[in-house]
């Protein structure tokens, strides 16, 4: 009998605590308010996006509260799960929330939504110690998302078009997905990647244009059949309720023609002692000629097959980006060298480029020392028995010597 009302306190007891932190989790603790001055208190989001998902729309609203701008924004600090304190809250400013729905229309462009309707309102309770609190709710309509239909490269170099669409599954733009401005910019930059891993070294985005077409090709349609116009009538509606975008990517019409020529790896040097304002052609330095690149030094301080594995350019093939950087990165990882760089240099009236690589050596010996100190206090209800008793007091110190260049 016992045992059963020990249950029933203990149930009150659980039930009581839950109701507590239900309670106190509303709990806001407002700081540094300027007193009998309106300010911002809360902001609310209620967005409509019908065809998003639910996970989509979490992004969307997450994205948006990202916009309010920064003199209608409130920062909260939770303590414990249950307390929330608000610090130093901006004062409420119809142009602040204004230019916040400036922001959240052009987000909801980029993502996609040209047609959304954003309308605010606001209402002030006024609260204990002369706080004026200001209660701002955004109430976003997205309308329709805009989806591509069809994604085309319109290039006058047959060989770009065809890079372009022999890659096209590779691109985030891909038919009935949504159009966003962040897709269309990776795409451009994917297309720059590919190109540049290609020989086309100075190809840039300023190079690509991308065109969207969202006409409705059924009103430009001319019919006498009556029926023919009811089922152009009745597409176009569709098109209406499902809005979609022929996006075309093609060239610049750019005056400097050398951005769309194809460059090949010319002559390669390699400095591996190299000195800072130091050039590759100074009669000073020796040098060593390989079948793939000519090593220039002062002093062989490095094995020529170290440079020779790690070297990802070659001789007489076309430009690869990736080549590029990948040797910069495979000398770096070596941790013999600072900064590796690589010069190119333009070989005047052709499409050959010779590559520098430039190596200033890190010293060849790094020493390094720390003194590290201790202290222990016996416990005397320690179960552990010591040898000696009292407080212990411990020093240690280590020495490292690195040597960069072994073998």
């Amino acid at each position: 009998m016992k045992w059963i009302n020990s249950v029933k306190i203990s149930a009150l007891y659980f039930i009581l605590i839950l109701f507590a932190t239900i309670f106190l989790s509303g709990c806001y603790i407002v700081q540094k308010y300027q007193k009998n001055v309106p300010f911002v208190f809360k902001n609310n989001i209620n967005l409509h996006a019908g065809q998003a998902s639910k996970e989509e729309q979490a992004t969307i609203k997450s994205k948006l509260n990202t916009q309010i701008d920064d003199s209608a924004k409130v920062n909260i600090k939770d303590k414990f799960f249950v307390f929330h304190y608000i610090t130093r809250p901006p004062a409420f400013d119809t142009n602040a929330v204004v230019q916040s729905v400036s922001n959240m229309n052009l987000s909801l462009k980029n993502q996609g939504f040209y047609n959304p309707q954003i309308t605010y309102s606001f209402d002030t309770v006024s609260a204990k110690k002369n706080q004026e609190r200001v209660t701002v709710d955004y109430n976003v309509e997205a309308g329709k998302r805009t989806l591509i239909d069809t994604l085309a490269y319109i290039f006058d170099r047959p060989e770009l078009e065809q890079m372009a669409v022999s890659t096209k599954k590779e691109s985030l733009l891909q038919p009935n997905t949504p159009v966003t401005k962040s897709g269309i910019s990776q795409e451009t930059n994917r297309l720059v990647t590919l190109f540049k891993n290609n020989g086309y070294y100075k190809f840039t985005a300023d190079e690509i244009r991308v065109t969207g077409d969202t006409s409705i090709a059924a009103l430009t349609s001319v019919s006498e059949d009556p029926f023919e116009q009811l089922r152009l009538l009745a597409e176009a509606n569709e098109k209406r309720n499902k809005p979609t975008i022929r996006l075309a990517f093609q060239l610049n019409k750019l005056p400097d023609s050398s951005n769309l020529q194809k460059y090949y790896v010319n002559n390669i040097y390699v400095l591996p002692d190299y000195t800072s304002g130091e050039k590759y052609t100074d009669s000073s330095l020796q040098e060593r000629i390989f079948k793939n690149f000519t090593a220039k030094y002062h002093q062989k301080l490095f094995k020529f097959s170290l440079l020779r594995r790690n070297l990802s350019l070659k001789k007489g093939v076309v430009f690869r980006q990736d080549d590029y950087f990948k040797t910069i990165n495979d000398y770096y990882k070596l941790g013999v060298w600072e900064s590796p760089n690589i010069d190119i240099l333009e070989q005047k009236d052709t499409n050959l480029l010779d590559m520098v690589v430039k190596l200033v050596p890190l010293k060849k010996y790094a020493f390094e020392g720390n003194i590290e100190m201790s202290y222990s206090a016996n416990n005397a209800t320690s179960n552990l028995t010591s040898a000696a008793s009292g407080n212990l007091l411990g020093l240690s110190a280590n020495l490292s010597v690195t040597n960069r260049n072994v073998a």
